[in-house]
């Protein structure tokens, strides 16, 4: 992997790691799964007559508003490196996604405001509606999903480093900002 990539993993990772500060763990993290999961974007609405709802804390959001309704650009950022290294998944699949979520007129995940009359997923590399990662001891063991949807991209990555490199890189934060 090139510097350029790891840098871009490594700026994806923390910006990951923020948006915690608006979300809940996801209480039903299954079964198989091990590790802290959390969900970015939009999905299926559970309250009557509502089709799209954002993931999230209405209270840590409403606690962080301004903040919360300005990470449009790091959530770009975001989509971008992460759709940078999947358009190059096998037989085109990153290219019939976001062909099919055009199609659908879905949000992407960096979207904060769901306007129907805006063409959504206009990005060179926006590819999902909701983003989800697990943190702390991700572990997910093999399975088969019986709820599969045609319209859901399911994969998984991991985002690995080196204990010491991240020691070393916390620690130079801390004494930076001493």
């Amino acid at each position: 992997m090139s510097e350029v990539e790891v840098n871009q993993w490594d700026v994806l990772s923390q910006l990951l790691f923020c948006e915690r500060r608006f979300t809940d763990t996801i209480a039903t993290n299954g079964a198989l799964l091990e590790g802290f999961m959390f969900a970015i974007g939009w999905r299926k609405c559970s309250m009557k007559n509502e089709q799209f709802g954002l993931y999230g804390s209405l209270g840590k959001m409403e606690n962080a508003k301004d903040e919360w309704r300005n990470r449009g650009a790091n959530l770009s950022l975001v989509g971008c490196i992460l759709g940078e290294s999947l358009q190059y998944v096998g037989d085109n699949s990153f290219q019939k996604i976001q062909n099919c979520f055009k199609s659908l007129g879905v949000p992407s995940f960096d979207q904060v405001d769901y306007e129907a009359d805006i063409p959504a997923n206009e990005g060179e590399f926006e590819f999902a509606s909701p983003l989800t990662f697990t943190m702390n001891g991700f572990k997910n063991s093999p399975h088969l999903n019986k709820d599969a949807s045609l319209y859901v991209w399911d994969g998984g990555f991991r985002l690995i480093s080196g204990l010491d490199k991240f020691k070393e890189m916390c620690q130079s934060r801390v004494q930076g900002e001493n």
